[in-house]
Order: C-alpha cells, then structure tokens, then sequence
C-alpha cells in the first residue's frame, strides 16, 4: 500500500540497491525513512570519477570583484569540455591564490584538457599553477540525495 504523502514531500527510488542504512524519522510522518545507497558509474568506463585541484598565486592587484569577473569570463568554455562534470571556482583573495576544482569522468579526459597549452594559458592569464589529479571513489550529492561509488 502507497501512503498518501502531501504534495510537499517528494520521495524517489535510486535503482541497482546495495546497501541500505536508517535514517530515523521525520518530524510529524509516523514511518522510518530508510536511505538506499546506489551503485552507481557515471561514464567513467568502469573507473573513478577524477578531482584536478588546480592553484596559483595571484597578484594582490586583483581584488575579489576582478577576479569573479575574470572567472565569468571563462566559465562558458566549460561547458563544452570533454568529459568535464562540474567546475568549482576557488578564490582567497587576502592570501593572493586562486585556482579551480574540476570533476571529470575520466582521467584520460582530465589529462587531455589540462595539455602544455593549457598550462602556458592559465600562467599567462594568472600565474604558474599547481596541478594534482585525484580518484574520486565516492561522491555525496546532497543536491540529488545521491551518493555515487
């Protein structure tokens, strides 16, 4: 049997179940809600997703406003990059860094975006940068109530 749930719930089923975990009850709704964990690839071809964390210094003539407008400027470029899921701008302004987190679906495509020529760009535009490449087993996304392995 369904219960009738108001319309200000809304309630999903992630598919491929593996483990299942109790969360508790919610406040006035008289049932356990019960957190499926998914297993779940994006297209990584059987592998993990892959964290670049990119720095660099930056001058102290850019201020926080300046920088957000440079970032702006750039931010259409990636959403066309190949294998790119998201891009998180970094900045801290009062210790001059600044630089990027970037999710990819594999680090083939990873490394390809991030070539020589993209290396000379980013020091020309910013400064020498930092660049680490990461797995990335296991991703929590409050967003979609999601956790990705």
């Amino acid at each position: 049997m369904i219960p009738n749930w108001s319309h200000a719930h809304t309630f999903f089923l992630v598919a491929v179940l593996d483990e299942t975990r109790t969360l508790g009850f919610h406040p006035g709704i008289n049932v356990a809600v019960e957190l499926r964990v998914a297993s779940f690839q994006l297209n990584t071809g059987g592998g993990t997703m892959i964290i670049v964390l990119v720095t660099f210094p930056i001058s102290s003539d850019l201020d926080a406003a300046t920088l957000k407008e440079k970032f702006l400027e750039t931010a259409p470029m990636y959403q066309d990059t190949p294998g790119l899921i998201r891009k998180n701008y970094l900045a801290d302004a009062e210790q001059h860094r600044a630089g990027g987190v970037y999710c990819f679906d594999t680090m083939e495509n990873a490394r390809r975006w991030f070539d020589e020529e993209r290396i000379v760009w980013i020091t020309e535009r910013y400064s020498k940068p930092d660049i680490q490449f990461f797995d990335n087993p296991v991703m929590v996304d409050n967003d979609k109530g999601e956790i990705i392995q």
